[in-house]
């Protein structure tokens, strides 16, 4: 039974994911908050800076995951803390743009990292990205979820399947 799904078939250029990310990267770094802000809607950027620097919780729900992972890049050696932070979301909005690229193996090489670029860039996306904020990486879990189902979904439909 031949699988359904094609997501997998395409080979991943490691240049091409190179060029994509540093492409992002660029964009990302010339906009990307310097120090607390309330630009892009960036509202809870200081309640959460301030959290990740004295490992408190920053409100219910308290983000957990994104609580850690500030921690971690609060240990980073350049910048002020909302510097840090806003490079963790600047690394999770690529991650996002990364696993979308994925997702869209099926497409050709081209569209399907065009159409990640062109996600990376979104107003919305880019907004979210340069700010100490959760969205970004909210967005990235998002994208492991899409593309680790259709993981799944690939497998499940695989040669050899019963």
């Amino acid at each position: 039974m031949e699988p359904p799904f094609s997501f997998f078939a395409m080979k991943i250029r490691p240049l091409s994911l190179i060029a994509l990310l540093a492409s992002l990267a660029a964009v990302y770094s010339l906009t990307l908050a310097r120090s607390v802000t309330w630009a892009n809607l960036a509202t809870d950027s200081g309640d959460l800076i301030t959290a990740a620097a004295v490992g408190g919780v920053p409100h219910p729900t308290g983000y957990p995951l994104y609580s850690t992972l500030a921690g971690m890049f609060l240990n980073l050696p350049v910048g002020n803390p909302a510097f840090r932070l806003s490079v963790l979301s600047m690394v999770s909005a690529l991650t996002a743009a990364a696993l979308f690229g994925r997702v869209l193996r099926g497409l050709p090489l081209g569209p399907a990292w065009l159409a990640a670029a062109a996600f990376g860039v979104s107003p919305l996306v880019w907004s979210l990205a340069v700010v100490p904020e959760v969205y970004a990486l909210n967005a990235a879990l998002w994208a492991l979820a899409a593309w680790l189902t259709l993981r799944a979904l690939n497998d499940a439909f695989a040669p050899g399947w019963p």
